[in-house]
């Protein structure tokens, strides 16, 4: 893989983030304290560990600062579930909308996130404390070259369903609304108790890791995962993944599927690619139920760096391999 060069310098008119204050740092891990204590039993610990994680990630400004007119937001909506567990909102895109017609997508396309997603599905912004804003990631790019930042919100309410069952789709935009267990992004299969030993998880992923081993198929509400690489920038690979269900009203794949795959990432294990990201890659894989990364695949950073730099569309080659 060639050297990445020097930065790109980013122009005026750049969306400019002011990073969260000490003060509203401190009122939001209040808040977040008082809904799990609220929750109790109701909320599983590892789902109160992954909350606290996501809140107290802080994304590099640098990161985050990128011109408006290249540049998208996504909403990634949390919420507890009746087992306890986290679960994320995703629409699958109308088939009127010009690009990616019936793809599954995140709610958003500007950076005021709550407001597309009020205009998109209908989700209510008051109280204004139902919505927890738990962090905003590094930026990822579309196969369009598009800059995309997501942001974390964690819905407060609880039942959860007294909102999710509420949510209307704009026929113009989406034409479903679903939501699955963030956990299954990490491409585990299920454990009767989600917060089992270390050794009990350890074992279990040794024995079921995909690419390695075949294990048996998982029910049809599970989410069952494929991939396949592409030539893409720098005529290097990109790994594509795709998770599927029967019950899905369309499959969760390539953009959107690496934000959740990232969310849960950080959130379940605290892993981010702010890290040294061979060192991180070596992590993942004791805890990832697949390879994340093809071979000599650019990280994120360099995605988005490599993508400031073209112009127009730079779409993904052909497929080189798939597990399918």
């Amino acid at each position: 893989m060639s050297t990445a060069p020097t930065p790109v310098p980013r122009p005026e008119g750049n969306y400019n983030p002011l990073p969260p204050s000490p003060a509203d740092l401190e009122a939001r891990k209040e808040q977040l304290n008082r809904v799990i204590l609220s929750l109790g039993t109701s909320l599983s610990p590892s789902s109160a560990l992954c909350l606290r994680n996501l809140l107290s990630f802080q994304a590099d400004p640098a990161s985050i600062s990128f011109p408006k007119a290249k540049l998208a937001g996504v909403l990634v909506l949390l919420h507890v579930d009746e087992q306890g567990e986290l679960g994320v909102t995703l629409t699958t895109r109308s088939l009127r909308l010009r690009s990616h017609p019936g793809e599954t997508a995140l709610p958003g396309g500007g950076t005021r996130w709550l407001r597309e997603a009020n205009e998109e599905i209908s989700l209510p912004l008051q109280p204004t404390s139902s919505l927890l804003h738990l962090t905003t990631l590094p930026a990822f790019t579309s196969r369009t070259l598009l800059i995309v930042i997501p942001s974390v919100y964690l819905l407060t309410t609880h039942p959860a369903s007294t909102v999710l069952e509420n949510l209307v789709p704009n026929p113009e935009e989406v034409d479903a609304i679903f939501q699955v267990k963030l956990r299954e992004m990490l491409g585990l299969p299920p454990v009767v108790n989600p917060d089992e030993s270390a050794e009990e998880a350890s074992a279990l992923r040794r024995s079921t890791r995909s690419n390695t081993q075949p294990a048996p198929p998982p029910p049809s509400s599970l989410l069952q995962h494929s991939y396949s690489d592409h030539i893409w920038l720098r005529s290097t690979l990109y790994r594509l993944h795709l998770f599927s269900s029967p019950s899905l009203p369309s499959p969760i794949s390539g953009l959107t599927a690496d934000i959740l795959i990232t969310v849960a990432l950080l959130g379940y294990h605290g892993f981010t690619e702010s890290e040294e990201t061979g060192r991180v890659r070596e992590k993942e894989v004791g805890v990832l139920g697949f390879e994340r990364w093809a071979e000599g695949q650019l990280s994120w950073r360099e995605i988005v760096e490599e993508g400031m730099r073209l112009k127009g569309f730079k779409g993904l080659l052909g497929v080189v391999r798939t597990d399918r």
